[in-house]
């Protein structure tokens, strides 16, 4: 049976697929051993006469986060995807600006605040599904200035998606949003792509707690 070989951008593992398996469209699959995801465009596999078992895919370039799971730079969100609503701190006028322009068509409003305090306080009254914190060039971990977000409780805190965004940190590094204590980071140059690194990154947060809200939830019921 003709099988064609794909190589993970993450971890360059070798994954042979049946030939008759290969999808009609662009899709992605996570890599068994990195846990990464591939991306696999049919096109690639077609116009020209080589065997398709010879065939090596060269998968879209993608980027792991442990916090965020794997956030694809390159790809088109599905239609009519939507991000939820919440807040945006920072001092920086220009890209705050600019992210609640990216994010808006989206159906995701910010409503800015002055400080990580303020946020704190309004999460008091209602938990804010996203957080969006424009730190500038960040200094290294932990950010005081981020302290009364990173410092909920466990359970308060999980129920809010914390983005960092900063000139000198690189979009979806695990590591980085490991010990700045947030679930994600943007690099302020990636800014056009928070629709993107967001969706996929807050879909993978939810799915990782849903049990966990689903229990709070019945508790207080």
């Amino acid at each position: 049976m003709p099988t064609v070989k794909i190589s993970c951008p993450h971890c360059s593992r070798t994954v042979s697929i049946d030939a008759s398996k290969l999808p009609k469209q662009r899709a992605s699959f996570g890599c068994p051993g990195c846990k990464g995801k591939i991306v696999v465009d049919p096109a690639e596999f077609a116009g020209d006469d080589t065997p398709a078992e010879s065939k090596s895919a060269t998968p879209v370039a993608t980027t792991h986060s442990d916090n965020g799971g794997v956030g694809p730079l390159d790809l088109e969100l599905p239609p009519g995807a939507t991000l939820p609503p919440g807040v945006i701190i920072g001092a920086d006028t220009a890209t705050v600006a600019a992210i609640r322009k990216v994010v808006e068509p989206y159906g995701c409003e910010l409503e800015q605040l002055p400080d990580a305090q303020s946020a704190r306080a309004r999460s008091q009254e209602e938990v804010p599904p996203l957080v969006f914190y424009v730190a500038g060039k960040v200094t290294l971990p932990p950010l005081e200035s981020l302290a009364p977000i990173t410092s909920m409780a466990p359970a308060e805190r999980r129920r809010t998606f914390v983005v960092l965004v900063g000139d000198n940190v690189t979009s979806l590094d695990g590591r980085s949003a490991f010990l700045y204590l947030v679930n994600v980071t943007v690099a302020t140059k990636d800014v056009e792509k928070i629709p993107t690194i967001v969706y996929s990154a807050y879909d993978y947060h939810n799915r990782l707690y849903r049990p966990l809200f689903m229990a709070i939830e019945a508790d207080q019921s």
